[in-house]
């Protein structure tokens, strides 16, 4: 059985080329309005709660209940997630690097941080999420999950290409 250990940390990358201009893709991520439209929507189909103060230093928090399509082991299905963090750098229309918390009824709580880089492809935008600090391997795994189902959401939020 692992076991968290700071000292051991995972990361995680993943990419998907959105239909839309760097310039759109980027202020979907800090603007708390348009990523309702496109995060984890709460189990009843709402939209998650979202409050962002997107300059360095600020911070956020999304609140939805539910996760994904896929119920987590363990966690009740009406479990209230909460994800916390703070804005370490925003190079627009480049770059958003912030740190990562969440409120894991089965983990504790972890400090980790996430770079989303947007850099412009055929088609539209390239994002590439980058998510350093993980402490397990199922946490690894159902976090590469749930940021693949965001870009997916996202894909659609902007449309189909």
């Amino acid at each position: 059985m692992m076991t968290s250990d700071a000292s051991h940390t995972l990361s995680l990358t993943v990419s998907k080329v959105i239909p839309a201009s760097r310039e759109k893709v980027f202020a979907a991520w800090l603007d708390a309005d348009i990523r309702t439209q496109w995060w984890f929507p709460n189990m009843d189909g709402s939209p998650a709660y979202c409050e962002l103060d997107p300059r360095v230093g600020g911070t956020y928090l999304i609140r939805q209940t539910g996760c994904g399509e896929e119920p987590i082991p363990g966690v009740p299905a009406d479990f209230v997630w909460e994800i916390t963090g703070e804005f370490v750098a925003i190079d627009r229309p480049n770059r958003i690097v912030f740190t990562w918390n969440v409120n894991h009824p089965n983990e504790d709580e972890t400090d980790e941080t996430v770079t989303v880089d947007f850099a412009d492809a055929d088609g539209g935008t390239l994002v590439t999420i980058t998510h350093t600090g993980i402490r397990k391997d199922t946490m690894r795994e159902g976090t590469e999950k749930g940021w693949t189902e965001i870009l997916d959401r996202q894909t659609a939020h902007f449309g189909a290409a």
